[in-house]
């Protein structure tokens, strides 16, 4: 999990290993950023507390801060370009959550 100051910007490309579904269980976190997330290649589940949305190339998600966690079940890695803009959530009231776009 990378975390990212109010105010600053970090891009990264993240991949996930194959078949990570036989690892330990998948790491639920949240961030303190809004995360714009691309899947570039491969295929990648979203694990929120509601639901899990697999995703595939091109799909988009936008997170909010919101706790969640990535499992990879496929058998090619998962290649993600995500863009994180550093906030406070506590300063600006706002509620956290997922958007799929």
């Amino acid at each position: 999990m990378t975390q990212v100051i109010p105010g600053a910007t970090r891009w990264i490309m993240t991949e996930i290993p194959a078949d990570s579904a036989t690892a330990s269980a998948p790491v639920v976190h949240a961030t303190n950023s809004v995360d714009f997330v691309t899947v570039v290649s491969g295929s990648v589940d979203l694990i929120t507390a509601d639901r899990t949305v697999e995703l595939g190339p091109g799909d988009c998600v936008v997170q909010l801060g919101a706790e969640h966690a990535w499992q990879n079940r496929g058998s090619a890695p998962c290649v993600m370009s995500v863009i994180m803009l550093g906030t406070d959530w506590t300063a600006t009231g706002q509620e956290t959550g997922t958007v799929e776009t």
